[in-house]
């Protein structure tokens, strides 16, 4: 029917226009180059792993553990250690410390999916040694109180809700002078938004506008987190418009992480700072460029004595 001159037609709300389906052209022009050769071997992203198979994401993180372990210095010894692992995801790397010395790894994720996946793995691989609980690092059970020599968190420290609350907790679960590990990118890393499995240039996330991104990473994943996440983790990804509803990132930087450490608990040992490339190493000395050159952060804590519940 051809409508009445002057009558106003009600708009398709289910019609989206070019711009809000698509991310602007110049960011997946951007995307593409950073695939390509050479800027794919100048700028490496980091390995996602196979996402949607839950065993060989955590046969990823068990290979790569080693990896991880020799960026620190002082080297630590695990063999005859209580180790609690805070953040076990699919259990890779709390299988390998298991495996490989430790007297006894309890490991903890807020995902039960992950939790029982973690134990699916642990059991694969025949470490009997290894503990899974479903449990938030910010409210550690009372009963652990001084129980571990050793606590490790990898890749989680930039998802929490209340770091500071959460060092407070593990200086509580360790024994006097016992040991920290915490390895973390910083938010404003060439990386930080942790969308490197669909997004490769670097910096992006400090270039252009969030949604735009998250839509970018979205484009084509019709299995995100499917295998890995519970349901209600699934739908929060799929109807994401930020990179926190993403990535659950609390947007951790060097300084912030020095200041947290400073009024905490605990002494820094060492802390190592990983750069892009080797060239620029001398220049994450700088301040006001370490917080952008610096892929990875690696830092050795010690408990005070005297702290317990």
């Amino acid at each position: 029917m051809i409508p009445k001159q002057g009558s106003v037609q009600p708009r398709n709300h289910s019609t989206k226009s070019r711009s809000e389906e698509n991310p602007p052209r110049i960011i997946r022009l951007l995307n593409g180059c950073f695939r390509s050769i050479p800027l794919k071997w100048i700028f490496r992203t980091p390995s996602p792993g196979q996402r949607t198979d839950p065993m060989s994401f955590g046969e990823t993180e068990f290979e790569t553990t080693p990896v991880l372990l020799a960026q620190i210095r002082p080297s630590i010894k695990f063999a005859g250690k209580k180790i609690l692992d805070i953040g076990c995801g699919v259990g890779g790397k709390s299988t390998f410390l298991a495996l490989h010395g430790a007297s006894e790894v309890v490991a903890i994720d807020l995902d039960s999916e992950r939790i029982a996946l973690a134990a699916e793995f642990a059991g694969l691989k025949k470490a009997g040694n290894i503990e899974f609980v479903q449990a938030d690092a910010a409210f550690l059970p009372r009963s652990w109180s001084g129980r571990f020599d050793l606590v490790t968190m990898i890749d989680t420290f930039e998802h929490l809700d209340d770091p500071g609350k959460v060092l407070s907790e593990i200086s509580l679960v360790l024994k006097d002078s016992g040991i920290l590990i915490v390895g973390f990118p910083p938010y404003k890393s060439p990386w930080g938004a942790h969308l490197f499995d669909r997004i490769s240039f670097p910096w992006a996330h400090l270039f252009f506008p969030e949604q735009y991104l998250v839509e970018l990473w979205k484009l084509g994943r019709s299995g995100i987190g499917k295998g890995i996440a519970s349901a209600e983790k699934l739908t929060e990804m799929h109807n994401a418009t930020r990179i926190h509803e993403v990535r659950h990132l609390n947007g951790m930087t060097i300084e912030r992480f020095w200041s947290l450490v400073a009024d905490s608990d605990f002494r820094m040992v060492d802390c190592r700072l990983h750069s892009l490339l080797r060239i620029f190493t001398f220049l994450i000395k700088n301040f006001s460029i370490r917080e952008y050159l610096t892929i990875r952060v690696v830092a050795v804590l010690e408990k005070a004595k005297g702290v317990s519940f």
